[in-house]
């Protein structure tokens, strides 16, 4: 993967840069892995000549955002719904590379002590208002204040200052080196201040993006139109998006074959029947896994002896190649093969903790539960991760522990696990950040919304510091692979099971499309001919 960052001590885009890729750059523009694969998939469908600019693009998803106020949603999935409404700083596109956006360049001082982004002019938001200096650090402060649940992403911001109109320097207590990755993501999302002092953004977002929201009916869809003003048109390659809300694996299948939809996710085990139907399928790695998480500040989770034990119980390799057709590979580093955070040497990491049920048996009577013990997982409505759930606890079962599942919405999940905290554990779908910085701020560090316990490595922690201070993905990848070994000596509350490939199929007709390393599902330049 081609590293987003490249100088130890400043980086600058130019704007040239923009015009060479497309001003930010469409779906398909990137990604590699053009034409099909061995398994009949795609990776990248460039975009096709011809299509249709008054086209209409609709996608299938399993769950809709619990807001669309990009500081308040508490889904990890909620950015597939605000894309198309939110210009982001910076842009994570398809080959990985960090490009862009609302930002045209930054540079970091030399003391790492700040990072200052020049701005994009002559930009406007959906309802009218100037994207400037002054609209940016109204946004960055509001993502970094108390009921923001992305603050964690921005925490080495230390302030925001407006240094002109088109300039903003943020100062930093450390982390320049993951701070951009997080501005290509919600964090870095710039809402209109005007919106912002109206209110109402959970149910009408008010962003610079290539489109507006139309409508939006809760639990069944979001409508989209073109914007009139947005600053790259070239990217606006339908008139027309709907998002629909398809819990139902099959139910989203069928409706695709029905020709109710342009484009769907699919489960992994889906990907032969949707060929069959004669649809295509694109499919390529994502930074998402599923995990197995467990709230340890409670009984019996708090001891080593017992999360090993679990981690040692789970088949990973019966999960990701057999249920999921070989479509999530197994492993415990949550991080991809295609991030330069993956130590090649650990791998999958299956040798450190293997299928072993005779050891996490022996591991369970050292800990004082040699019949087990009972416990209730909350886990998602959505059939995927259901039937993951029900292969963890037919796996539990065979070392004489009991796990009784409770299926929830995900804001039902969010309150009851990361809020409340009032759950044992938990089998999830974890989408991070582009930056694999992510995964540490949001799921495995004390502060993290989701590590209820509030419990990590010391060590863990001090090299996350470490590791968000270096600039250069080439002096950050050796802190990961330590962070990573110590991850494995500790045990942590949230382990991966499988690292998902990205599974979506779509109708003849539909291009501008590719696989993002970051894992979003963002419909940037998607194109449509006509009846597709």
């Amino acid at each position: 993967m081609a590293h987003p960052i490249r100088s130890a001590l400043a980086i600058a885009v130019s704007a040239a840069l923009v015009a060479a890729c497309g001003g930010g750059g469409g779906g398909g523009g990137g990604g590699g892995g053009k034409g099909p694969k061995a398994d009949g998939t795609v990776k990248n469908v460039p975009l096709a000549s011809g299509f249709d600019k008054d086209g209409e693009f609709s996608w299938g998803y399993t769950i809709e955002a619990s807001s669309l106020d990009p500081h308040r949603g508490t889904s990890g999935f909620d950015q597939n719904w605000l894309f198309p409404v939110y210009d982001r700083l910076v842009y994570a596109a398809p080959d990985g590379i960090l490009k862009p956006m609302l930002a045209t360049s930054w540079e970091a001082a030399e003391d790492g002590g700040s990072v200052t982004l020049k701005l994009r002019e002559g930009v406007t938001f959906h309802d009218g208002t100037p994207m400037d200096a002054a609209a940016v650090k109204t946004s960055l402060d509001r993502a970094r204040d108390d009921e923001s649940v992305v603050k964690s992403d921005l925490a080495t911001i230390q302030d925001v200052t407006v240094a002109d109109d088109h300039t903003v320097r943020l100062a930093l207590s450390g982390g320049a080196g993951a701070i951009l990755g997080a501005l290509a993501d919600r964090a870095g999302m710039i809402i209109s201040p005007a919106a912002i002092k109206k209110g109402g953004l959970d149910t009408h977002p008010v962003g610079a993006g290539p489109y507006t929201m139309v409508d939006h009916k809760q639990g069944d869809r979001v409508d989209y139109g073109r914007y009139g003003r947005y600053w790259d048109p070239s990217v606006q390659r339908v008139a027309k998006m709907t998002f629909r809300v398809m819990s139902d694996d099959q139910t989203r299948l069928n409706a695709l074959q029905a020709g109710e939809l342009s484009m769907a996710l699919i489960r992994q085990n889906q990907v032969e029947p949707a060929q069959r139907m004669g649809l295509n399928v694109l499919a390529g790695e994502s930074p998402t896994f599923y995990a197995f998480t467990v709230n340890n500040a409670r009984k019996p989770f708090g001891d080593r002896k017992v999360r090993l034990a679990l981690n040692l119980a789970i088949d990973r390799k019966a999960i990701g190649e057999g249920l999921l057709d070989g479509f999530c590979t197994p492993q415990i580093q949550p991080w991809p093969s295609t991030s330069w955070a993956y130590d090649e040497k650990l791998g999958a990491g299956l040798d450190k903790w293997p299928h072993d049920p005779a050891r996490a048996k022996k591991l369970l009577a050292e800990a004082g539960y040699p019949k087990g013990f009972t416990f209730t997982a909350l886990t998602s409505q959505t059939t995927g991760i259901a039937a993951v759930a029900e292969a963890v606890q037919a796996q539990f079962a065979k070392v004489g522990v009991t796990m009784k599942i409770k299926l929830v919405d995900a804001s039902q999940k969010t309150r009851m696990f990361d809020v409340e905290k009032s759950a044992d554990a938990a089998l999830i779908s974890y989408s991070p950040t582009p930056d694999p910085q992510g995964v540490l701020d949001r799921q495995l560090l004390p502060g993290a919304a989701g590590n209820p316990g509030r419990k990590a490595s010391d060590e863990v922690v001090r090299l996350a510091g470490e590791a968000g201070d270096a600039l250069d993905p080439d002096d950050r990848a050796p802190v990961f692979h330590k962070i990573m070994a110590e991850l494995i000596d500790y045990v942590p509350h949230s382990v991966p099971i499988c690292m998902q490939q990205r599974t979506e199929a779509f109708r003849d007709g539909v291009s501008g499309l590719a696989v993002n390393p970051a894992g979003s599902r963002d419909f940037r330049g998607v194109a449509v001919t006509k009846g597709g």
